[in-house]
């Protein structure tokens, strides 16, 4: 069990990882700003740049910083045995950076491109694997 938990813990590892360079390196946040009906002008940001925080839109940051907590909790995990208590924040933390990539696009406020596709498809695999491993150490 030992070796097939290190396994999915580097799968999360390595999705958490794509995610944040995704975040950090590619224009993926696409924001639409409309001074007139006629004229609708699309911008696009990366998750950590401060420009969209400042045009009320503060989930990409959150996102960003849920994950970046995941990664560093999971990196802990690998290097020792950590409690079940690692195990719910994870969740709790996966849960809130779905939510946080999803209400932007629910409420019209970023536009849906197909990296933010990718990155919902990460976040998600993560917590399913969190689940999983949740399972296997107490049924």
């Amino acid at each position: 069990m030992f070796k097939r938990k290190t396994t999915y813990l580097v799968t999360q590892t390595i999705a958490l990882l794509l995610v944040l360079l995704m975040g950090l390196l590619g224009k993926f946040l696409w924001i639409s700003f409309a001074s007139s009906p006629e004229n609708i002008l699309i911008r696009k940001f990366t998750f950590t740049s401060l420009l969209p925080l400042g045009n009320g839109l503060p989930f990409p940051i959150l996102f960003m910083i849920s994950v970046f907590i995941m990664l560093v909790i999971n990196t802990l995990r690998l290097l020792k045995k950590t409690s079940l208590a690692f195990s719910k924040i994870q969740i709790v933390l996966s849960c809130f950076a779905l939510i946080c990539l999803l209400l932007p696009l629910i409420l019209k406020m970023q536009i849906f491109n197909p990296a933010v596709l990718l990155m919902l498809l990460l976040c998600a695999l993560v917590l399913i694997v969190e689940l999983y491993l949740k399972s296997k150490a107490h049924p």
